[in-house]
């Protein structure tokens, strides 16, 4: 079984995130795609992000119809901790050793990925996968200038073909915010309990 671990805010989850995880599935890069909303992102501390609880609902409405994707609520367990994926990889790869677990991640996230947390034993560890994101389009060149040669080598491998989903949480929370539309891009039953829980006002 070969799971791919989907990190994110998922503030709000919108339908790119839900057509990325069905191409990882449809494209045969995974058997299932495993979301885990983190609790206290490291990467993101310009805003508040929803209540974890919410954020957890959402999911599960945006997912309800989807039969190969799972939630954990692992992160929630260290509320007094940064969400680092290292630790949660090593945390789901030793309670579950029968299964192999994959990083999925964005080709923004790629260019940074050796800044990150154990950055080196992440990519060791565990394969990359790496969907495209528009003007981030990363090469085993650029790779090469921040990884040894054989670590450069595994992430590129890792780089998945399939088309862009240029949605942004932030854009979405914008168009929320500023009362515009926000149709074709939140699942409906989000879009309702957005408006129930009058978030993002």
């Amino acid at each position: 079984m070969r799971t791919a671990v989907f990190g994110g805010t998922f503030n709000p989850p919108h339908l790119g995130h839900i057509k990325l995880a069905r191409a990882v599935i449809a494209g045969n890069y995974a058997d299932k795609i495993l979301f885990i909303p983190a609790f206290r992102p490291p990467h993101k501390t310009g805003h508040s992000p929803a209540p974890f609880t919410d954020r957890v609902n959402m999911l599960q409405l945006a997912l309800r119809d989807f039969a190969e994707a799972e939630i954990s609520t692992l992160e929630e367990r260290r509320p007094d901790r940064l969400s680092y994926t290292f630790d949660t990889m090593t945390e789901l790869t030793e309670a579950a050793p029968q299964t192999e677990f994959l990083l999925l991640i964005g080709g923004d996230s790629l260019a940074q990925l050796h800044q990150w947390y154990r950055a080196r034993e992440l990519a060791e560890k565990w394969l990359v996968l790496t969907y495209p994101r528009p003007g981030n389009r990363v090469e085993l060149s650029d790779l090469c200038r921040d990884w040894p040669e054989h670590l450069a080598a595994k992430l590129v491998k890792g780089i998945m073909e399939m088309p862009f989903f240029d949605i942004s949480s932030t854009a979405v929370r914008d168009a929320l915010s500023g009362g515009r539309a926000v149709k074709n891009i939140l699942d409906a039953e989000v879009m309702k309990y957005i408006e129930e829980k009058r978030l993002y006002r």
